[in-house]
């Protein structure tokens, strides 16, 4: 189940740091000021004034008049700094050409005072040009991350350091060191208070789920209902707690948690909890239940991306609770919507018409569903519902007999085969055509000398080697039976 949320969507504003400048004098930076000469002061404090009144673009200008008039300055660090700022201030934001600006400040000047912002900014815009497309950032973006929490271990971003840097991971597949960074924002008592923890048991959750480690996944979401209980993803992660439950084979339990979820008022992945709820009721057997579960979401939930899978598994369902008048509906809905599934929903319901004494109907269906079968695991499913679906057609037996024998020799490997061919014997001895079942019988005896058919096959060969008056070849076949 992969529903990663888009909560966890990167905290913009958080990171984006020192957005206005606290206007600058000479007496608020003497040290610095001292060398500066005042043309460069000047300079600075118009792009500071500009930068505080978000004019960003011309901020750009200014900070970048700086630089290349006094590159040694002692306020260039800084003037880079916020260079890249206003990149990122920009809209759309120019996050190479910040990631350019945060680069050389902690390439140029590792003393500077405000490098941990540089950091995690710089490491924001390599993750952000890697989601644009440039995705081998997104290791970058990481190492960025990862630089600054080894740094600052103390720092007043480690939080985010780890988690984003559990992000990148995560956003680049590496699920493993995703959840070492989840992790050490979890277990860091002096993050306890902060704001990415909820989202960090969230996404550690998340990613343990994924990698199948169900155990681990459910002790993290009980810690995350335990301590999150204001987060808006409080109902997401009772449904993936859920989850675990099924996983762990507590299906009645996990039955009841998807229902509880699937019925609190505008859940938004409602279709989902139903859809597992459904899965759970038909592991337990309870094919009616899980029938009316399943056709509710195509029913309910139009727009859902389980409307398909749910509209063939409520058929099924219906099926298998032998009410074959609903199963036929539902699968008449999956054969008309023409997907990958329509083959199987075209087998079911020839089988169901040919149950029903509508032969006719039953080959229509099946023989219009195989010119479109080709490719599918049913295709030969298809062509013996047409042979059987003859075969119940008084005046179509013959023809059910060419049926069985073609589908016998173009896909002789098949399991179907040998059933096929069966039923052509047996259909022969039906019409009475004692000498055309005998190849039949001799053809199935050597290629399938160990089907469970082969007593079934013998004792249409004795029959027809009786009637034809060979009674040795006759006892001997009763013999054998």
């Amino acid at each position: 189940m992969t529903l990663k949320s888009d909560a966890l969507a990167m905290l913009l504003a958080a990171v984006i740091h020192a957005v206005a400048l606290v206007g600058f004098t000479p007496a608020a930076g003497a040290q610095e000021a001292a060398a500066s000469p005042p043309e460069a002061l000047n300079v600075f404090q118009d792009a500071a004034n500009f930068q505080n009144n978000g004019a960003f673009k011309l901020a750009v200008e200014e900070w970048k008049k700086f630089l290349m008039r006094w590159p040694k300055d002692s306020l260039a660090p800084k003037a880079q700094h916020y260079l890249g700022v206003c990149y990122m201030q920009l809209q759309p934001p120019q996050y190479s050409q910040a990631a350019g600006a945060f680069g050389d400040v902690v390439k140029n000047h590792p003393k500077f005072e405000m490098l941990q912002d540089s950091l995690l900014n710089l490491g924001w815009c390599q993750y952000s040009l890697a989601q644009a497309g440039q995705q081998d950032l997104f290791a970058t973006a990481a190492a960025t991350f990862d630089t600054l929490a080894k740094q600052y271990p103390q720092g007043k971003y480690l939080d985010q350091a780890l988690f984003y840097y559990g992000e990148a991971r995560y956003a680049a597949g590496n699920r493993e060191e995703a959840i070492k960074g989840y992790q050490a924002v979890v277990s860091n008592e002096t993050l306890a208070k902060s704001p990415l923890r909820c989202d960090a048991l969230y996404a550690l959750g998340v990613t343990q789920e994924e990698m199948k480690d169900y155990a681990s996944a459910g002790k993290v979401y009980d810690v995350f209902l335990k301590d999150c209980a204001d987060s808006k993803l409080v109902d997401e992660v009772r449904m993936r707690k859920a989850e675990t439950v099924l996983q762990a084979g507590q299906l009645e339990e996990a039955a009841k948690m998807f229902a509880s979820v699937a019925a609190i008022e505008g859940f938004p992945l409602a279709d989902h909890a139903i859809f597992r709820q459904a899965f759970c009721a038909s592991k337990l057997d309870k094919f009616a239940e899980a029938a009316d579960l399943y056709a509710a979401i195509p029913t309910k939930y139009k727009e859902s991306g389980y409307v398909a899978e749910a509209t063939m598994s409520a058929a099924r369902a219906y099926y298998r609770a032998e009410n074959y008048a609903d199963a036929a509906k539902w699968f008449q809905a999956t054969l008309a919507a023409k997907g990958e599934d329509a083959p199987e929903a075209a087998h079911w319901i020839a089988r169901i018409l040919i149950r029903d004494g509508k032969p006719a109907e039953a080959a229509k269906v099946a023989g219009d569903a195989v010119a479109g079968a080709e490719g599918s695991a049913w295709l030969v499913n298809l062509k013996l519902d047409n042979a059987d679906a003859l075969y119940e057609i008084p005046d179509q037996k013959a023809a059910s007999v060419a049926a069985y024998l073609k589908l016998a020799n173009e896909h002789a490997d098949h399991e179907l085969a040998p059933q096929a061919l069966y039923n052509a014997a047996f259909t022969e001895l039906e019409l009475k055509n004692f000498d055309s079942a005998l190849p039949h019988v001799t053809t199935f005896l050597q290629k399938y000398p160990d089907h469970r058919l082969t007593p079934d096959v013998k004792y249409v060969g004795a029959e027809a080697n009786l009637q034809l008056g060979k009674h040795a070849e006759a006892e001997k076949l009763y013999a054998d039976l």
